[in-house]
């Protein structure tokens, strides 16, 4: 339309007049109007260039943050407990996701447990987190640090509050059953110990360990009778048919003076278990007086020591004590003689010089006294 029609425009403005070829008004309003659009698109980037800088900030403490969380955990495996606390309390700073910060406050919470730093104010503010999904991680952290502080009542709270929300949380009945050991509470750790085996939360050999370490504490735990023949009959089978289960049992009853359910104990044992329960059939036969129970534990040792327990010392002292309350006096010295050639003790010296007394030997009562001397250091109780 420039091109082919030369007309002219004339503005008036204010008393002014401008005379314009349609071309250049053309030309005029396009530069106007590229002005114009420049101009708003400067207004624009100006205004929202504080939500950029501010973006840009976050995105900035969110790499941080990122950063120092992912050091405190490498630190944390490394065990270098003093930078975990740094660089977890830096990402505290830093991280704008709660639940990134939750993390970061446990591994700052659980670390300064290690170095002695700050350790209150931590649980103070990881206490802060109240978040339900979030309860079992904080309590179960709080219950570790507890049990290495030995504060074991507080951590028997925390795990109680964990079993709550959780019945089946395996770590911290573990935890529990720690405490009560520490806390020499048999009976409550065979309860916990019975529900990981349900439950196959124990590497064998462990389990082992645990069951011959709480049921030795349990048998020495009760002081009436009735309740240990109780506890002895709900056992299984298989602990029923343990050696060193039977002897913690045996103990129980000779502490608790059951010498007749004792000597039944071992009427129908093997050999292996005769082996293991050597000790507290001399002890039994050193406390016994009632001629039928004397009789019936001497044909229980005398069996055995004609099948398979020739050489066995203690079986032959034992014999030696019974044949001296029988007033066997012959038969005391042979038996105590024999067993202090296999293994000399104070009590086979001491009951022998009771026979040579009785029999009034004064030439072994010399030799008991030569060869006690000889022996001295060699002695067993």
């Amino acid at each position: 339309m420039g091109g082919n029609h030369h007309s002219h425009v004339i503005i008036f403005f204010y008393g002014q007049r401008v005379d314009l070829s349609l071309a250049s008004l053309v030309i005029m309003l396009g530069l106007l109007f590229l002005c114009i659009y420049y101009l708003i698109r400067l207004w624009t980037q100006i205004s929202y260039l504080p939500n950029r800088i501010r973006k840009w900030h976050r995105r900035h403490k969110y790499l941080k943050g990122q950063k120092y969380f992912t050091t405190a955990n490498i630190n944390y495996f490394a065990g270098d407990y003093a930078k975990v606390y740094k660089n977890a309390m830096r990402s505290i700073r830093f991280e704008g996701n709660k639940e990134n910060k939750f993390l970061a406050q446990i591994l700052a919470f659980k670390s300064s447990t290690y170095i002695d730093n700050q350790q209150e104010e931590r649980l103070m503010e990881l206490n802060a987190y109240t978040e339900k999904d979030w309860q079992l991680a904080k309590l179960m952290v709080i219950a570790e640090a507890e049990y290495a502080g030995q504060k074991y009542g507080v951590c028997l709270d925390h795990l109680n509050q964990i079993l709550h929300l959780d019945k089946k949380h395996i770590l911290a009945r573990r935890l529990m059953l720690k405490v009560y050991l520490h806390l020499e509470n048999y009976y409550q750790a065979y309860e916990i110990l019975l529900w990981l085996i349900r439950h196959n939360c124990l590497e064998k050999i462990r389990q082992d360990n645990y069951v011959l370490r709480i049921l030795r504490g349990v048998f020495a735990s009760f002081t009436d009778k009735n309740e240990l023949a109780s506890f002895y009959r709900q056992l299984d089978k298989t602990d029923k048919e343990n050696d060193q289960i039977n002897k913690f049992y045996f103990d129980g009853l000779l502490r608790l003076k059951q010498y007749e359910t004792a000597i039944k104990l071992i009427t129908n044992v093997n050999a292996r278990a005769i082996v293991t329960l050597s000790e507290n059939i001399v002890i039994l036969a050193k406390r016994i007086n009632d001629k039928k129970e004397v009789n019936e534990l001497f044909t229980i040792c005398e069996k055995h020591l004609i099948n398979d327990q020739k050489q066995n010392a203690q079986l032959l002292l034992a014999m030696g004590i019974l044949s001296f309350t029988l007033q066997f006096w012959l038969n005391a010295r042979n038996y105590i003689e024999s067993s202090i050639a296999i293994r000399p003790c104070y009590d086979g010296y001491l009951y022998l010089s009771f026979v040579a007394r009785k029999i009034n030997d004064q030439g072994l009562l010399e030799n008991i006294e030569s060869s006690l001397i000889e022996n001295i250091c060699n002695l067993t109780e």
